[in-house]
């Protein structure tokens, strides 16, 4: 998209979020057109199509426009009426106080001076208000087993075999050998952090807190983890080899290894 990989653009959406107070949706609405408003100001790093990059801005771009186009007020109902309910899952953004209990916390935030429980990680998100296209959905390992099963059994009811069969499908190969479908991770090569005993058409997708979901299409196999490895901090090295030590651990054991 020649989007940046990220920028602070909760610094355009308003005062610091209170800790657990819920906000109106009129407030989340300004704070999203803030945000977006930040966003889209900001230069292109490339040429749109001429190379990739991992990157949050363009996905809070997609959020906004999937919800401008089902005419809802941020992406947060459009999920919800698109993808949560007909599926009968239980995320949602924003969670409820009442439901902290069964949510674990993450790190200190420096920029809200707060230990986040049962608030978003990611500050871009936490900013616009808990709702965006990149971050801020609180679900279970249920939810991310059901949509794995969607992926995998050809989309039902809600997607086309060919909306799944593209997502599925290698649109980009960096020179690192990083492989990626639309939405989804592809197993790549030299470390795949689905280990390597899942098959070459294996997708999944891995979460910054330390959130996992890989399936396998060969094994017709989905495995969900959930930790909030950002708790002690941001080192990424414990997460990058507990991931594959647990995908391998779990073939290992269904297949009697």
């Amino acid at each position: 998209s020649g989007l940046a990989a990220w920028r602070s653009i909760y610094k355009a959406c308003g005062p610091t979020p209170s800790p657990h107070v819920a906000l109106r949706q009129a407030e989340v609405r300004a704070r999203q057109q803030a945000g977006l408003a930040a966003l889209v100001a900001y230069p292109f790093v490339y040429p749109t199509g001429r190379a990739y990059m991992y990157s949050d801005l363009g996905l809070i771009l997609l959020g906004a426009a999937c919800a401008r186009a089902n005419g809802d007020a941020h992406i947060g109902q459009t999920i919800a009426a698109l993808v949560t309910q007909p599926l009968g899952l239980q995320a949602r953004f924003n969670p409820p106080q009442e439901l902290h209990d069964q949510i674990a916390p993450t790190e200190f935030c420096q920029w809200r001076q707060r230990r986040l429980h049962g608030e978003v990680h990611d500050e871009n998100a936490g900013g616009l208000g808990g709702v965006a296209g990149h971050a801020g959905l609180f679900g279970t390992a249920a939810d991310l087993s059901q949509l794995g099963r969607l992926y995998l059994s050809g989309g039902e009811k809600l997607l086309s075999t060919a909306i799944v069969a593209e997502c599925r499908q290698e649109h980009v190969c960096t020179a690192e050998g990083d492989r990626r479908g639309l939405g989804w991770m592809l197993r790549s090569e030299p470390n795949p952090s689905c280990g390597r005993l899942f098959s070459p058409t294996s997708f999944g997708h891995t979460g910054y807190t330390g959130t996992s979901l890989w399936c396998d299409p060969e094994r017709d196999l989905t495995v969900v983890l959930l930790t909030n490895r950002v708790y002690n901090g941001r080192q990424p090295q414990p997460i990058a080899q507990l991931r594959p030590a647990v995908h391998e651990a779990i073939v290992q054991a269904i297949s009697g290894q």
